[in-house]
């Protein structure tokens, strides 16, 4: 099964996505070192947000918040994205609140080594057309909404992401500043994530019924 979704007794929320050379896995606290090498690197992050490393306190604390959603129940966090060759990290993968009503934000960063090979487009690939198609089955809530809209951010100058964003559907809607930069920023309908994806007859009923 290339997805899999599994809520323990106390309520954690397990899923596994599996492409076909990767392996993505929900974010826990032992993953704290790892993500203090990914997101404390200047290179990595030189085009997510503000373009500069986040500090030690800042990264704890994220990797705390995401992993509690997770033992919530809640699906809307950070994936570990890995090689299923060697298990090595190779970045995250976020779908987190959007600042409107049933809005989620998708936002990736990887390491600069495993940029330019295909691991990008491969990761958000099954993404959006297996993890969000099954959110939108199950029923999940985004902050107690119905979950109806992606969005993504990117500054004009990183052309391959736009590339990215705009291979699995995503339009351009508009224009923003934020962290510093001018963000291009990408929308993509519940209606569209549906239509676009493999999804069968039971996914269509269930977003569009009523």
């Amino acid at each position: 099964m290339p997805l899999a979704f599994q809520t323990m007794e106390t309520g954690y929320l397990f899923v596994q996505l599996d492409t076909p050379r990767l392996i993505l896995t929900p974010i826990t606290r032992q993953n704290l070192s790892e993500y203090l090498s990914l997101l404390g690197s200047q290179e990595n992050m030189e085009h997510y947000a503000t373009g500069t490393p986040w500090d030690e306190e800042r990264i704890e604390s994220r990797v705390k918040a995401w992993s509690l959603r997770w033992q919530q129940g809640n699906p809307f966090s950070s994936f570990v994205v890995r090689l299923k060759s060697t298990n090595e990290m190779i970045g995250h993968i976020i779908l987190t609140f959007g600042d409107k009503s049933g809005s989620a934000e998708l936002a990736y960063v990887l390491h600069k080594r495993f940029w330019h090979l295909g691991y990008g487009k491969e990761m958000l690939t099954h993404f959006v057309s297996d993890y969000l198609p099954a959110l939108i089955l199950r029923d999940y809530r985004i902050n107690g909404h119905e979950f109806a809209e992606l969005l993504a951010t990117s500054i004009p100058e990183n052309t391959y992401s736009i590339r990215l964003l705009q291979s699995i559907g995503m339009q351009k809607i508009g224009e923003e500043f934020s962290y510093g930069h001018n963000k291009l920023i990408f929308f993509k309908t519940c209606k569209n994530i549906i239509e676009s994806s493999d999804a069968n007859d039971l996914y269509k009923t269930h977003c569009f019924a009523g």
